[in-house]
C-alpha cells in the first residue's frame, strides 16, 4: 500500500483527468487522516506541494523522510531545493536580507547533506549507483557551491565556493546540465580571491570541453574582466607597470565579452563602456589594434544613438555628448580613417564656443597634416598643409591678442601666463614649419623677422621655440633667392631699429636695455655693420644709458 499513493500521483500527473485527480486527493486523505501515511507516501505528499510552490510545507513534508530510508537521499535534496527556492526571490529586496540569509544558511545545511550522503551511495553502488542520484548530487555542488559565491550576508565564501565545485570534476558522468555552470562558478570564486590565472585556466577549460557554452563562456569573460580592472585599480597607487598590464588584460577581456555572439543581454550602454576602457588602453599603448577595438564599440554605441527608440537609450547630450564624439573622432583618426575624423570635427568647430580651448582646432590640424601625407600627389598634399597651417596661424595670432593685454595678464597666476606663452610658440613653430614644408620660403622669412622684431632671441629659450626656429630659419636661408638675401635682412633690421626707438621715445629704457642686450646675444654684433644699422644701434643704446639710473 505505500507505493500506491506515489502510483496515484503519478497517474494524475499523466492524464490530467479530474477523476484522476480526485482519487489521488481521497487516497492522501485516507493515509493522513489514520496516520498510516509511509515514507513513500509521505515523499509523494511533499513533491505534490513542491510542484504546487508551496516550499515551506513541503519543505517540512521532506525532512520527515529520516537517514536511513531508502527515499533519503532524494528528500534531502529536494529539502534543500525548497529553502533555496524560498530564499532566492527575497535575497535582493531590502528588509528581506536576514530572512533570506537564514533561509540560504538552512539549503546549506541540506545540500551538504545530501552532498555527504551521495557521496556514501557511490562509494556502497559504485558504477551502478543511479543516474538520478548523479543528476540531484552534481545540482547538490552546484546550488551549493553558488550560495557561496553569492553576495549573501552570512553565507558568501569565495574560498568554500571554489573548494565545492572543483568536487564536480569527482562526480561519475556528471553530464552537461551542471558541470558547465560550475565550472564558472570556480572561475569566479578564483576572481574573488584574485587568482586571476587560475580564472583564465577554467576559461580555457570550459572553452576546450564545452564549445557550445556560450552563455557560461561570456559570463566567464566577463567575470575576468571585471577582474582584472579591480586589480588595476587597487595597485595603481603602488605599481603603475603592474597595473597597466592588469588594464590591458582587462581590456581585451571586455572587447572579448562585448563582441562575442553569445552576448544576448547587452546593453546599448555596455559598447560605450567598453568602448571607454579600451579607448584608455588604446591611448596607454599607442596600439592601432587597441583603437580598432574602442572604435567597433563606438560605432555600435552610435548605431544605437541613431536609433533611440528601437534601440531604448537615452540621447547623449550637451558635454556628454561632445566627449563622445571626440573620444570618436580620435579612434577615426588613429586608424588612418582621416576623413570621418575631419567630418567630425568640421561640424563640432561649426557649433564650437569660440571662447572654449581650441581643442577642436588643433586636432583639425593634425588630421589634415595626416590627410596631407597621405595625398595622391602634390596639389593635394599642399591643399591640405595650407588648412593646417591657417589653423596654427591663427591660433598663434590670437593667443599673441591674448599676451598683449598687459593689464588682463596680470589678473591671471603666473603659471596660466607662462601656459599661454608656450602654447603661443608652440603654434608659431608649428606654423613656420609647415610654411617651409609647403615651400613658402620668403614668407616664412618675413614672419620671422617681423617676429624677431617683437621677440628677439624669440622665446629666450624657455618653451623650445628658440633652437627650432633658429635652425629652421638656417634652413630656409638655404631655400631663398641669393638677391633677396640682403633685402629681407634690411627690412629685419628696420623693424629691429623702428622698435627699440619706440621703445626709447616712450621711456621704458629698462626694457630696451634688456631688448638690446638679447639682440646683441643672439646676433653679436647686431648686423655686423654690413648695412649700416650697427652704428645707429650702437649710438641709441649709448642715449639710453644715459637716461638708466645710476648703480
Amino acid at each position: 500500500m505505500e507505493k500506491r499513493l506515489e502510483i496515484l500521483r503519478k497517474i494524475r500527473n499523466v492524464t490530467k483527468d479530474p477523476a484522476d485527480e480526485t482519487a489521488y486527493k481521497k487516497f492522501q486523505e485516507l493515509l493522513t487522516s489514520h496516520g498510516i501515511a509511509g515514507v513513500s507516501d509521505i515523499l509523494a505528499i511533499a513533491h505534490d506541494e513542491y510542484e504546487k510552490k508551496n516550499f515551506r510545507k513541503a519543505a517540512d513534508l521532506f525532512a520527515k523522510v529520516l537517514p536511513g530510508a531508502a527515499e533519503y537521499e532524494e528528500a534531502i535534496f529536494f529539502n534543500a531545493q525548497c529553502w533555496y527556492k524560498l530564499a532566492q526571490p527575497i535575497m535582493k529586496t531590502k528588509g528581506k536580507e536576514e530572512e533570506a540569509s537564514g533561509l540560504f544558511k538552512k539549503a546549506v545545511e541540506s545540500y551538504a547533506k545530501h552532498v555527504a550522503e551521495a557521496e556514501r551511495l557511490a562509494r556502497e553502488k559504485g558504477k551502478e549507483i543511479d543516474v538520478k542520484i548523479v543528476g540531484r548530487w552534481s545540482g547538490s555542488v552546484n546550488f551549493l557551491a553558488y550560495i557561496h559565491i553569492s553576495d549573501i550576508k552570512g553565507v558568501y565564501n569565495p574560498e568554500k565556493a571554489l573548494a565545492i565545485a572543483l568536487t564536480i570534476d569527482k562526480i561519475p558522468n556528471a553530464g552537461e546540465k551542471y558541470v558547465p555552470p560550475t565550472y564558472l562558478i570556480a572561475l569566479k570564486a578564483n576572481v574573488a580571491l584574485e587568482k586571476l590565472a587560475e580564472a583564465e585556466e577554467t576559461l580555457k577549460k570550459i572553452e576546450a570541453k564545452y564549445p557550445g557554452e556560450g552563455a557560461n563562456i561570456n559570463d566567464a569573460l566577463f567575470s575576468i574582466a571585471n577582474g582584472y580592472d579591480k586589480l588595476a585599480a587597487k595597485t595603481e597607487k603602488n605599481d603603475e607597470t603592474k597595473a597597466r598590464a592588469y588594464l590591458i588584460k582587462a581590456g581585451q577581456y571586455y572587447y572579448r565579452w562585448a563582441s562575442d555572439l553569445f552576448t544576448k543581454t547587452i546593453e546599448p550602454r555596455h559598447y560605450k563602456i567598453i568602448g571607454d576602457k579600451v579607448f584608455v588602453l588604446a591611448r596607454e599603448t599607442n596600439s592601432p589594434e587597441y583603437y580598432k577595438m574602442a572604435l567597433e564599440m563606438y560605432q555600435r554605441y552610435n548605431s544605437c544613438l541613431a536609433d533611440p527608440g528601437t534601440h531604448k537609450i537615452e540621447p547623449l547630450v550637451g558635454d556628454a555628448y561632445n566627449d563622445f564624439q571626440r573620444i570618436l573622432a580620435d579612434c577615426y583618426l588613429s586608424t588612418g580613417r582621416l576623413k570621418d575624423a575631419e567630418d567630425i570635427y568640421v561640424e563640432k568647430l561649426k557649433a564650437a564656443d569660440p571662447k572654449a580651448p581650441p581643442y577642436l582646432q588643433d586636432q583639425l590640424a593634425k588630421i589634415f597634416i595626416g590627410e596631407a601625407k597621405t595625398a595622391s600627389g602634390p596639389v593635394d598634399r599642399t591643399r591640405y598643409y595650407e588648412k593646417a597651417k591657417m589653423i596654427y596661424g591663427n591660433l598663434a595670432a590670437a593667443m599673441r591678442h591674448v599676451l598683449a593685454n598687459e593689464v588682463e595678464l596680470k589678473k591671471l597666476p603666473p603659471k596660466q601666463v607662462e601656459e599661454y606663452h608656450k602654447y603661443f610658440w608652440d603654434n608659431f613653430c608649428k606654423y613656420c614649419e609647415l610654411n617651409f614644408d609647403i615651400g613658402n620660403y620668403e614668407d616664412l622669412q618675413k614672419d620671422l623677422d617681423v617676429y624677431k622684431s617683437f621677440y628677439p632671441g624669440y622665446d629666450e629659450g624657455k618653451f623650445g621655440a628658440l633652437e627650432k626656429l633658429v635652425a629652421l630659419e638656417a634652413k630656409n636661408f638655404t631655400k631663398l633667392p641669393k638677391e633677396k638675401a640682403e633685402e629681407n635682412a634690411k627690412l629685419f633690421w628696420e623693424n629691429v631699429l623702428k622698435d627699440c626707438q619706440t621703445l626709447f621715445d616712450a621711456g621704458k629704457h629698462e626694457e630696451l636695455l634688456k631688448r638690446l642686450e638679447l639682440f646683441k646675444k643672439y646676433y653679436p654684433g647686431y648686423d655686423e655693420g654690413k648695412l649700416g644699422f650697427k652704428e645707429k644701434l650702437e649710438a641709441l643704446e649709448a642715449k639710453n644709458n644715459e637716461k638708466l639710473p645710476k648703480k
